[in-house]
């Protein structure tokens, strides 16, 4: 099976890179329960961080390699499709020279990290929101960008975090 050829934006890689790794990791936080013990909460997946290394070789290398940092310098998220993975939408936050770049071989490594899109549209202003089965006010909190005191001290009738019902009006201002 031949692996498709890694691309950013509109730079497609000559050669796939010799090292290619991507980093996953979940934020898990504990919250101390008085006179109980502590519960481990899930926050979610962090964005994916995709780094490698690799050469450009043969006649056009340095020119190869000038074209990917003119796409560097563009900044901003791009479509970036991997080797192998599912494509994301991504930016370009590294990119570095890793020797002297000789007239037939450049070598590079590379990191992008992903755009992670927002699993819920909050409204200009929003007021309340619906808690979801599952839910908890960290969650809440974390989904509309806001503390759990927060929510605490605006849902007084709330007293355990964790004690939420799937359908329940929970105030966020």
């Amino acid at each position: 099976m031949r692996l498709s050829a890694m691309r950013f934006k509109t730079f497609v890689w000559p050669h796939n890179p010799a090292k290619l790794r991507m980093d996953y990791a979940r934020e898990v936080r504990e919250l101390i329960v008085p006179y109980q013990s502590s519960v481990l909460q899930d926050l979610g997946q962090r964005r994916r961080v995709v780094w490698g290394t690799g050469e450009f070789y043969g006649e056009t290398a340095y020119s190869d390699f000038i074209r990917l940092a003119s796409i560097f310098r563009d900044g901003g998220s791009g479509l970036l499709v991997l080797p192998g993975f599912d494509p994301m939408t991504a930016y370009f936050s590294k990119l570095e020279l890793t020797q002297d770049p000789t007239p037939d071989c450049v070598q590079y490594s590379f990191t992008f990290l992903e755009q992670q899109s927002m699993k819920y549209a909050v409204k200009s202003g929003a007021s309340r929101c619906t808690a979801a089965s599952g839910d908890n006010l960290w969650t809440i909190a974390s989904r509309f960008g806001t503390t759990l005191e927060s929510l605490l001290a605006l849902n007084p009738g709330i007293r355990n975090p964790f004690d939420v019902r799937a359908g329940q009006t929970i105030r966020l201002q």
